[in-house]
């Protein structure tokens, strides 16, 4: 199966080593207040689809930790292009949660595995009053 360009950080692809690929849909509150009666009043302000990618193990070095150092970059935000339910779409967000394990160490050889994170949009997906969502769904 050819995954070419379907993750992108900053217009580099990164798409050879995703095996997993996790959406949340977490809705935002401007405010969620409880009144004394116990009842809830709030105001949303959008759902923000969050992505968690996990990758496959490396068998090249130097593709892991070009990966890994654009992941860890400590950036504001970046362009992520990931897959949507019928293609690709494009967004500005920030990678949040990198991890990753070693699994093996002889002397300058090094293999890890498990390397996962997440992708926040900057933005909503879906803003609270509009009848579809922003961008992710075309």
């Amino acid at each position: 199966m050819k995954c070419s360009g379907v993750f992108q950080i900053n217009g580099t692809d990164f798409s050879a080593g995703i095996i997993k690929l996790e959406r949340k849909a977490p809705k935002l509150d401007k405010y969620a207040k409880r009144t004394m009666d116990g009842d809830l009043k709030r105001e949303v302000i959008g759902t923000y689809i969050t992505h968690t990618l996990s990758f496959a193990e490396f068998d090249d070095p130097e593709t892991y930790n070009t990966l890994y150092l654009e992941l860890i970059r400590p950036v504001e935000y970046v362009t992520v292009t990931l897959p949507s339910n019928t293609g690709t779409f494009t967004f500005t967000g920030y990678i949040s949660e990198v991890t990753d394990s070693i699994i093996y160490v002889k002397d300058y050889e090094r293999i890890f595995e498990g390397l996962s994170c997440e992708i926040i949009p900057k933005m909503p997906t879906w803003k609270a009053g509009n009848n579809s969502p922003s961008w992710g769904f075309s």
